[in-house]
């Protein structure tokens, strides 16, 4: 029968070393940052403005409820739901959405309502967002 021997001390800073040292190097480049930073530092300079045409789940971007809105002129923008606090849920095709750069909220249009829905950004959202250190801000 095999037997494993166990690994003697300098083998095992042989391993532990070159592990360290690239969480190191990685951790200088690369920093952690929650969602309320993620919005400040993305999602305040967005302005959408436009008419839900289609709605899915993107299982290349984890399952991310995906909107896709025709603006002015036929344009389309991806927007990712998840965002914002229970927009997947409320919104239609059909519907459309409106927000301002730097606003807080977003506007639900109803298609088949007078009223407006406004939703908040989803603070709270489980995950955390990796943001590059040194970029231009």
């Amino acid at each position: 029968m095999l037997e494993i021997e166990p690994l003697k001390s300098g083998e095992r800073l042989m391993i532990f070393i070159p592990i360290i040292l690239v969480i190191a190097i990685v951790s200088i480049f690369v920093k952690c940052g929650t969602n309320k930073d993620y919005y400040e530092r993305y999602l305040s300079k967005d302005k959408y403005n436009g008419t839900i045409t289609e709605k899915f789940r993107d299982y290349k971007n984890h399952g991310s409820g995906t909107l896709i809105l025709k603006g002015n002129f036929n344009q389309k923008t991806e927007f990712y739901a998840d965002d914002w606090v229970h927009l997947w849920d409320l919104c239609n095709l059909g519907d459309s959405l409106y927000k301002k750069k730097g606003e807080l909220n977003l506007h639900l249009f109803r298609r088949n309502e007078q009223d407006t829905i406004l939703i908040s950004f989803n603070q709270n959202r489980s995950g955390f967002t990796f943001m590059k250190r040194f970029e231009k801000k």
